[in-house]
């Protein structure tokens, strides 16, 4: 199974986020939902809900995925990294603090995408540009 993991922040955008269940839906993955607030619905037809990183982090049925981190501080190239097949959690941490804790801890492959450094890049366009790239990966398909 693959997954995407990402935070419900209405303060951005002002509603759920259906449109990343569309982008998981279109290409395989399933999304999992950090809602600090959880109990609202979400939006998520297909995905999980978990109302910290931690929770989710430590739920038994991910022990056998990879975790792959999307982190402007990552050690890997998002257009150069060789996605996993199967059994992989792709992570975009919420748009004011990242993921709340440092990437030392984070456990799996921190990865990070090509850009400028005095331009932040939010969920929004960190997630189509994963997802895209993982499937042409996968299609051998990237140049």
């Amino acid at each position: 199974m693959v997954y995407f993991l990402y935070y419900k922040e209405d303060v951005v955008f002002g509603g759920t986020f259906s449109w990343i269940d569309k982008w998981c839906a279109m290409y395989g993955l399933r999304p999992i939902v950090i809602d600090k607030e959880r109990g609202k619905p979400d939006g998520t037809k297909n995905g999980f809900t978990y109302s910290s990183l931690d929770e989710a982090v430590k739920n038994k049925k991910y022990k056998d995925h990879k975790w792959v981190w999307l982190d402007s501080e990552g050690d890997k190239i998002l257009d150069e990294y060789d996605h996993p097949k199967n059994n992989v959690i792709y992570c975009v941490g919420s748009d004011y603090n990242g993921f709340g804790r440092n990437n030392g801890k984070l456990k799996g492959d921190i990865v990070k995408i090509r850009q400028f450094k005095d331009i932040n890049r939010f969920a929004a366009t960190v997630v189509p540009m994963v997802i895209y790239d993982r499937f042409l990966y996968l299609e051998d398909r990237r140049k």
